[in-house]
């Protein structure tokens, strides 16, 4: 047995064996041998990972530039989350892959977007769960089994496929976490660390481009407000006509900022009602004849304790 050497660094060891009966004895000269072979089995070795490496490497560059070329061209979150998954799918040949994002209002995560994967409607809290996990202490999470999994969190676990492992990386931008991206590969097969290097990498360039679209989208939103709200402001300004401003704004909520039904409900000072005064997008004529006491209903509730109402 001789070490297998390239400049100076061990590659391995090769080792010849005598199995059957017989009296010959390895002599200097085989050993002198066996080291020459041995040194081209090494520098063989060593150009042959290079070339793996290299390859490898390459693949990965191919797989940055080509999601952060088909994300440049895109503006929106819904036109993004599909190129997100395909690619990164496609990069790791993987079998499906699933991606979930904080909800701030909700105070969970919630799945975006999946590719090959069931769509889920339930959220979870931004500590349970794998996803949860992954996105509260911002490390990877590696499991042979998702199902079977101690942390998939029991309101998925009859969601999630049988025989599906993988890997559940963080979602990060500009210095914080938003979400979580799964990469599910099936049983046997498992992802290994040299693929969740160019994983982080790409769920990163995600990250960037997901914050890009939703800073894009609350910019538009702002606009669009100034907009509605300057157009009503001018409705009151030049007329009296209280019928014309009531129209105006809320042809404004409906139209322009999407919202399917609208009405106003002014209070009688006499009788101490609100009464129905102004409305669109209702499908029947029952809301116009709304006749509600101070404290009863949402509406009253609103205006007796005079506080906004959510109602979910």
């Amino acid at each position: 047995e001789v070490p297998m050497l390239f400049r100076g660094d061990l590659v391995g060891v090769l080792a010849v064996t005598e199995f059957s009966a017989t009296t010959r004895k390895f002599s200097d000269a085989d050993v002198r041998l066996l080291s020459l072979f041995a040194g081209n089995v090494a520098s063989a070795v060593h150009n042959a990972r290079l070339f793996d490496e290299t390859r490898r490497r390459l693949a990965q560059l191919e797989a940055v530039n080509r999601l952060s070329t088909r994300l440049r061209e895109t503006q929106t979150l819904d036109e993004m989350l599909p190129i997100i998954l395909q690619e990164i799918q496609v990069f790791l040949d993987a079998t499906s892959t699933t991606i979930w994002l904080y909800d701030p209002i909700r105070d969970e995560l919630v799945q975006a977007g999946q590719l090959d994967f069931p769509r889920i409607e339930t959220g979870v809290k931004r500590t349970q769960g794998i996803a949860g996990k992954v996105f509260s202490t911002g490390e990877m999470h590696i499991s042979r089994n998702f199902k079977e999994d101690p942390l998939t969190s029991e309101a998925l676990r009859k969601a999630v496929p049988d025989q599906l492992g993988g890997v559940c990386v963080p979602v990060r931008a500009a210095h914080q976490i938003i979400g979580a991206l799964f990469v599910s590969v099936q049983q046997p097969r498992e992802i290994s660390a040299r693929e969740t290097d160019p994983l982080m990498i790409l769920a990163e360039i995600a990250g960037n481009a997901i914050h890009r679209a939703r800073l894009n989208a609350q910019t538009a939103q702002r606009l669009q407000h100034l907009t509605v709200l300057r157009t009503i402001d001018t409705a009151i300004s030049s007329s009296l006509d209280l019928n014309v401003t009531l129209n105006v704004m809320l042809d404004q909520m409906t139209g322009e900022l999407g919202m399917d039904a609208a009405d106003v409900l002014l209070l009688d000072a006499h009788t101490h009602a609100l009464e129905f005064v102004a409305g669109r997008g209702f499908r029947n004529s029952g809301v116009r004849r709304q006749r509600v006491r101070l404290g009863e209903g949402h509406a009253g509730r609103v205006a007796l304790e005079r506080r906004v109402v959510h109602i979910p």
